[in-house]
């Protein structure tokens, strides 16, 4: 679970990152230090230079439904971009790739994992393993993630209530996991040009990063 709370400790404009089971991400907030509680060790393992992650925004958490579509890709392109202003609450994937979806869920430690090929599950975890062995990572230095599968699994991760959605698949599972997330409360649903429809904002590959850029900060 994820909480967050103010330090009344002066912000020095330095980044600060503790590794641990609860990792803490703090970030400059009108001269004081937010402290960003989560799951797992989800502080990025490169911050950049000193001072990188303050700003006065608020976090923005996405669902990214189809990691390996083009929409996908490139939203998750600037999550890794822009490590202070985005987290990733869900993510789904066909799992045809187990290793590359193993390498984006220990990067991106996302909440809930959908795999819509249930046969691929098994694989998923053992490239999991492989890889957490090969970085030398112990148990608690890799972050828990909630494992859905089947082809329903797009639509439960869509489910998860977030303050964007991202939806790269089209037809009728694209639909149905808008209409999911738009269920779940979630105000920002980005969808392709083919899903346009009432509540819905299409994008494109290319627009994508002005789009999510350019949303407002939440509560604002």
């Amino acid at each position: 679970m994820r909480s967050s709370q103010t330090s009344p400790a002066k912000c020095s404009g330095e980044v600060l990152t503790v590794g641990g089971r609860d990792s803490i991400l703090m970030a400059c907030s009108f001269g004081l230090a937010t402290v960003r509680v989560l799951p797992g060790p989800r502080a990025p393992d490169t911050v950049g230079a000193a001072g990188s992650l303050c700003h006065t925004g608020s976090v923005r958490t996405v669902v990214i439904i189809g990691a390996s579509t083009p929409l996908g890709q490139a939203a998750l392109a600037l999550v890794a971009s822009r490590r202070a202003d985005f987290l990733v609450d869900g993510l789904t994937d066909d799992g045809a790739e187990p290793r590359q979806l193993a390498e984006l869920c220990l990067e991106f430690t996302p909440l809930r994992l959908g795999i819509t090929d249930d046969y691929a599950v098994g694989r998923f975890w053992g490239e999991r393993e492989d890889i957490s062995i090969d970085r030398g990572l112990v148990d608690w230095e890799v972050a828990d993630v909630d494992v859905v599968a089947g082809p329903s699994a797009a639509v439960e991760v869509a489910g998860v209530a977030s303050d964007i959605a991202v939806i790269g698949l089209t037809g009728d599972s694209g639909n149905a996991a808008a209409a999911a997330a738009l269920a779940a409360g979630t105000p920002v649903v980005l969808v392709p040009v083919e899903l346009a429809a009432d509540g819905l904002r299409t994008t494109s590959e290319a627009s994508i990063v002005d789009d999510l850029m350019g949303l407002p900060a939440p509560g604002r």
